[in-house]
């Protein structure tokens, strides 16, 4: 997690929602399903900055990043995704449209 790197402050970590998975895509923290909650301190791409990209290449892999990846894609921040055959068959399996 972010917080043991000290990319993030524990007084930030303390105000993220604590009912749900909180994963970061460039420091934007989201909960379950990709609803951003958090911009952390941040420079480099926005998220909004994401989104009008013409390929935006992700890369996870791991049962630890499911939900994140199924978020990712819900919010349609990346367009190419490359990851395991465990992840894939998640997102497929908890997903109506990718």
């Amino acid at each position: 997690m972010s917080f043991r790197s000290g990319n993030i402050l524990k007084s930030e970590l303390d105000s993220l929602p604590r009912t749900s998975t909180v994963e970061s895509v460039l420091r934007h923290f989201m909960i379950h399903r990709g609803e951003i909650v958090d911009a952390a301190r941040t420079i480099g791409l926005s998220l909004a900055d994401l989104k009008v990209c013409p390929r935006v290449i992700g890369i996870a892999t791991g049962s630890e990043k499911h939900e994140v990846v199924l978020g990712v894609l819900q919010a349609r921040l990346v367009n190419v995704l490359i990851t395991d055959d465990a992840t894939a068959s998640y997102v497929l399996e908890n997903t109506d449209e990718c």
